[in-house]
């Protein structure tokens, strides 16, 4: 047995697709493999960007990451570094993690830079760590790249470099990036769906976007929000389908980052994190598999 079979395939693979949206399972899983099957003593793992709500409810659209990785070398053996500056996330993860992984709150760029001087190699970067507006990819694009040219001193043959929210094609972008398509409505019960687009959605794009910011849109988006988590807190959900459609429907009109915003371009090159890196990485190594996530080898 492995650590794929035994761990990842019960654990966390159930977790990380929506219905016909199988997400970052398949690419999760080829990392892992060819990580087990390198055979290393200690197996050496970076990733910036911890993973947020460290829940199997929210596998699939927070990926898990960094549980998946202190499980793997709870399992084998090696060093989990995870860079974020964010230390309110950290702090929720922090609990379920074993002494395998360390949590470093500082910009991502500095505290790859900081790790060359202490680390040897990096059998598995993982970069997951600016978040990404669909239709103007560039800045998360280019600070992701910067990422990786950090890192390419500790990169060496047979070093995976995965990277998050980089999807295929067009058919790969997530439900929540998608007008959330019919799967979405088809695995989340009417009663549940309100309190979903609450927290998971709408509330964390918000927390994102200056408070200055006092578009009507905008506004009307935080006063949807506010009757929502009102009505979520009394439990007098009367007019929990009136909210959730309200909900919805502001969250697409004034949100950047959905294929109904009017900015939004499909094009043969679709946006993502990795949008530069993988030219990079194209000259580096060998693209291994793709999905919404896309992982090479360094040759």
């Amino acid at each position: 047995m492995s650590f794929v079979e035994e761990v990842f395939e019960t654990q966390f693979a159930p977790h990380l697709s929506l219905g016909d949206w199988s997400g970052r399972t398949e690419t999760f899983r080829t990392a892992l493999s060819l990580l087990e099957a390198e055979k290393r003593e200690k197996t050496s793992i970076v990733e910036t960007g911890t993973c947020r709500q460290p829940i199997e409810a929210d596998f699939w659209t927070n990926g898990a990451s960094t549980l998946i990785f202190d499980k793997y070398l709870e399992y084998h053996d090696g060093s989990c570094y995870s860079i974020d500056i964010d230390s309110q996330l950290q702090a929720q993860v922090r609990s379920q993690l074993s002494e395998k992984s360390t949590l470093i709150c500082e910009d991502s760029i500095l505290g790859l830079r900081e790790l060359t001087a202490s680390l040897e190699r990096i059998d598995l970067l993982y970069l997951d760590s600016m978040d990404l507006c669909w239709i103007a990819p560039e800045t998360s694009a280019v600070h992701h790249l910067k990422e990786l040219a950090v890192s390419l001193a500790l990169l060496r043959s047979g070093s995976l470099v995965l990277i998050d929210d980089s999807p295929r094609s067009e058919e790969w972008l997530p439900p929540w990036a998608a007008n959330w398509s019919q799967p979405i409505w088809e695995i989340i019960p009417p009663e549940a769906r309100l309190k979903w687009l609450s927290e998971t959605v709408a509330g964390e794009a918000l927390s994102r976007i200056s408070s200055q910011q006092t578009t009507p849109d905008i506004v009307a988006l935080r006063e949807v929000l506010d009757r929502s988590t009102a009505a979520l807190s009394s439990g007098d959900l009367s007019t929990s389908a009136e909210l959730t459609e309200q909900l919805k429907e502001t969250f697409l009109r004034c949100i950047p980052g959905t294929t109904t915003h009017p900015d939004y371009k499909p094009n043969a090159r679709c946006p993502g994190k990795g949008l530069y890196a993988c030219e990079l990485l194209e000259t580096l190594g060998e693209k291994i598999a793709h999905d919404y996530q896309v992982l090479y080898r360094i040759t």
